[in-house]
């Protein structure tokens, strides 16, 4: 893969006080071969003035509307030209010579399907008193766990094109959790993913962002999604009512293709990093009651995952702490 081109989609809906920003992001990466993909659901705000003003550096874009951003992403997809492909949202920033790391180390890595680096969050618009945290990825890809939970961070993974084309697009049933969706089901097929150090992507928070108020929407697609692998892994009957027993199977959720093996410790590990997303869940949302049941049923399954984790601390403030006294708390630490 000499110079491979890298398509870069950017899903957006009325995101004008960004957009400019996550497009200027891209147009000046030190990386000739990119091609900048813009799908906007019909935006009434001055989006289109931003797009027409940078039209020059855009290979396509469009204004309608859409059923969401998954839609929107897919449409991106099916028009894209590059070996590689990502999508960034149009409230997050590319790192300079990000594309040219990534294109780099497909070049030398001819085994390379996915490749994800570190985020950087930030708050509200970035400078340096606002950058909040770095991701901490695992550089060596533990399956089971990517399985379990979403541990690639999505503005920083690019994968080839080819996936697409084997495993189907994203899932437009989801319009939160579809990112964690598309890399289970990579991992479940024998791709090989590789993690950098480099940060690749600066990820924003803001009042309106998805991730700042629509939690319960993502809890609810990530068990859509891991409630599809419980169903489509052999003999499942054990795994499926351990789903049930701790409220995070998804009726009627489905199957998809798994062309890997897993053993039944695999899926048992991938059981428990995906309970512990339950529990920070329940946890944010003081249902102590629940947290206190669930971490139990962690520590009966996967004890080493539970200590790994550091589960425990929930199981100390659900029980050693009313209430009432965590939202003072909280209210103070944040």
């Amino acid at each position: 893969m000499f110079n491979p081109l890298i398509s870069v989609i950017i899903p957006s809906y009325n995101q004008s006080e960004f957009l400019e920003e996550t497009i200027l992001s891209i147009i000046n990466q030190n990386y000739e071969y990119k091609e900048i993909i813009v799908i906007d659901g019909g935006s009434i705000d001055n989006s289109i003035e931003i797009i027409k003003k940078h039209e020059s550096s855009i290979k396509y874009w469009i204004s309608e509307k859409d059923s969401g951003q998954t839609e929107a992403i897919n449409k991106g997809f099916k028009v894209a030209s590059g070996e590689i492909v990502n999508w960034i949202c149009s409230d997050d920033i590319l790192t300079p010579g990000a594309l040219s790391i990534v294109a780099s180390h497909f070049q030398k890595n001819k085994t390379i399907d996915v490749l994800y680096g570190n985020t950087q969050l930030f708050k509200d618009n970035f400078s340096s008193e606002n950058v909040l945290l770095i991701s901490k990825i695992d550089l060596a890809f533990d399956r089971d766990r990517g399985i379990g939970k979403i541990i690639t961070p999505q503005p920083s993974t690019f994968f080839k094109r080819e996936i697409l084309n084997k495993l189907g697009y994203l899932d437009e049933k989801l319009n939160f959790g579809m990112d964690y969706d598309l890399y289970l089901r990579i991992a479940c097929n024998n791709y090989n993913f590789i993690g950098i150090s480099d940060i690749l992507a600066y990820y924003r928070l803001h009042t309106n962002s998805k991730t700042a108020t629509s939690t319960k929407k993502f809890y609810a697609d990530w068990n859509y999604s891991f409630t599809r692998f419980i169903n489509s892994v052999e003999d499942n009957e054990t795994y499926i009512k351990i789903l049930k027993e701790v409220e995070l199977y998804t009726k009627g959720a489905g199957l998809i293709q798994i062309t890997s093996k897993f053993t039944k410790e695999q899926v048992c590990k991938s059981i428990c990093y995906h309970i512990s997303n339950g529990i920070n869940h329940h946890y944010e949302n003081l249902n102590f009651q629940y947290v206190r049941r669930i971490t139990s049923q962690t520590r009966r399954l996967c004890p080493k995952i539970y200590f790994e984790l550091k589960l425990y601390k929930f199981d100390v403030v659900a029980i050693l702490l009313p209430i009432p006294l965590v939202k003072i708390l909280r209210k103070i630490l944040r």
